[in-house]
């Protein structure tokens, strides 16, 4: 008995070890796959030459490179992938082409992967002793995956004299690291110092042969920033005069990313959103920060942003400094007045001023904030995948409404992956009541399965068939029930934070998520109003549902 026992025991130590949370990579892009065909440009070298000094941090808007600096389009410019980034913006390199797609010929042998070509340069005249260098900072992996040892990222010039591409530099894979400086002097009048020359990124990427089809196949991502090239300079020319906002500006609201609209004048919610800059000079300077706010107005059939007000403020900043700027709301107005629709849609722009020697392109940053009738955590980006590998699995997502309403449906995100099959990975949706941690089911949507799209954001609406009333003594858990120990792939975003809102349950417990500081999962609530009778608080959900197993020894499930 007690050696049956035993082996009863390790049979559950060992299922618990198999059985478990697990993060990802992406088998696609997908913020390319949405992207327009009329939003990528075809490579061209038609731009004319250019011009030193030259410049790029990636500040522009657009997910693909600029073309009058670049002639081809494969590489992801983004605000998602990078840790700590110079400044906003960074050109990223992994294994998917310019549609969010992974390569074909994607494997367990190192392939040439994305490539970014600059256009022609203008280095005629230039000599040895004008010193001219090229520098930039790489990181590998960021929030990404990390490229193996036997993966690299490569540097190349193109020799004007013999019409062929020379390895100049190149560094194998690792994990995470801290951007790194790198400077090559551009001195060879024979191949390089002439009109025409040209360089270009390039990365070798590999499937790992342990990665099933499922795990994700877009991998061995790096972070390029801060590319400059100019005559003048030493291996010490680390200093440029640029004040740049390094990431992305945030939601205006506590907790959440989104709110419904009619839920956001029940108490104050707005934060003090807390930005990030960095003085890249070898000197003080002087920064005004100054923020303004706009509503969306529509007349007849033209919509437009009008600016309602905005607030500055300056100070000095030390040289090489990363500096917190807290945006607080020191004015009696109301940052968002009340419109008595269903929807509204506001923008912040935030501004940073200097002087003219300053880099202009990376001094602005801005942030729509929509109201429509659900509740978010994460900002429709998903850099990973989620999902719990155990047939006998259960998710639960913590949200805590502003106000009382009812739940009438819920939107998921899932990763498109390489092994479509899995649209065949049948879950019940399910939604649970409690305070910390989900406590009692009041409803399961039966065999549901992941859906996707090809435009993005592309979250897929499960309706509920009758809405669940939420009062303000409780919070509301949405989520699912796995028949399968395959993973769903949900999206999941590194940027937002779900803390102590992410729980899985296996073995009959609900466990704190193990990815819940490394952000958030890509699940949306969604409220109406929808009347229930005066004399009950809501509606005894459990008098309405049908209860199964019946009877039931460990556990039941209810549905409406």
């Amino acid at each position: 008995m007690k050696n049956k026992l035993l082996i009863i025991s390790l049979l559950a130590i060992a299922f618990q070890i198999r059985a478990q949370e697990v993060l990802t990579g992406l088998d696609e892009n997908p913020s390319l796959k949405g992207m327009s065909k009329f939003t990528r440009f075809e490579p061209s070298l038609s731009k004319g030459s250019i011009e030193l000094p030259f410049f790029e941090d990636f500040s522009q808007a657009s997910c693909y490179p600029n073309p009058d600096f670049w002639t081809d389009n494969v590489v992801y410019i983004n605000n998602n992938f990078a840790v700590n980034p110079p400044s906003y913006g960074v050109a990223t390199l992994d294994a998917a082409n310019s549609y969010g797609i992974v390569y074909p010929q994607a494997g367990e042998n190192p392939f040439i992967a994305d490539s970014l070509t600059s256009q022609p340069f203008r280095l005629g005249g230039f000599y040895p002793a004008d010193s001219v260098y090229m520098s930039f900072v790489y990181q590998p992996q960021g929030l990404g995956n990390a490229p193996e040892v036997h993966d690299s990222l490569i540097l190349e010039f193109w020799s004007v004299k013999d019409t062929n591409w020379h390895t100049v530099w190149e560094v194998e894979g690792s994990p995470l690291k801290e951007f790194t400086p790198v400077f090559i002097y551009i001195g060879d009048t024979a191949h390089y110092l002439k009109n025409g020359f040209r360089f270009r990124f390039r990365n070798l990427a590999s499937v790992a042969p342990a990665l099933a089809a499922d795990a994700g196949m877009n991998c061995d991502h790096w972070n390029i920033d801060y590319i400059r090239i100019d005559a003048g300079r030493t291996l010490h020319d680390t200093a440029m005069a640029d004040v740049a906002w390094l990431q992305e500006a945030n939601s205006m609201l506590v907790t959440f990313n989104e709110v419904p609209w009619k839920h956001f004048f029940q108490g104050n919610h707005l934060a003090d959103p807390e930005l990030k800059f960095r003085n890249n000079n070898n000197i003080p300077m002087n920064v005004t920060q100054s923020v303004r706010f706009y509503k969306q107005v529509k007349t007849g059939n033209t919509t437009e942003f009008v600016e309602y007000d905005m607030f500055m403020l300056s100070d000095n900043y030390d040289a090489y400094t990363t500096n917190t700027v807290i945006t607080p709301f020191p004015f009696e107005f109301e940052p968002y007045p009340y419109i008595t629709n269903d929807s509204a849609v506001f923008k912040v722009k935030y501004f940073l001023e200097t002087n003219s020697t300053d880099v202009p392109q990376n001094n602005t940053i801005e942030h729509i904030q929509r109201f429509t009738d659900y509740y978010a955590y994460d900002d429709s980006t998903a850099e990973n995948g989620y999902g719990i590998e155990s047939e006998t699995a259960k998710f639960a997502y913590r949200f805590r409404p502003y106000t009382e309403d009812s739940l009438i449906a819920v939107k998921m995100f899932f990763n498109r992956p390489k092994d479509t099959s899995t649209v065949n990975r049948i879950f019940h949706l399910a939604v649970w009541k409690g305070i910390d941690k989900p406590s009692r089911l009041v409803y399961v949507k039966n065999n549901c399965h992941p859906h996707y799209f090809d435009d993005y954001p592309g979250y897929y609406r499960y309706d509920l068939d009758t809405g669940i009333f939420v009062s303000m003594d409780s919070a509301i858990f949405v989520g699912w029930i796995q028949t399968t120990d395959k993973k769903l792939n949900l999206g999941f975003d590194r940027n937002k934070r779900a803390i102590n809102r992410m729980y899985y349950n296996i073995t009959g417990e609900w466990i704190r998520s193990a990815f819940d500081t490394l952000g958030c999962t890509m699940i949306r609530p969604v409220f109406k109003n929808v009347s229930f009778p005066a004399n009950i608080p809501g509606r005894n959900l459990l008098n309405e549902c049908k209860v199964y197993p019946n009877p039931a020894k460990t556990e039941a499930y209810f549905e409406l």
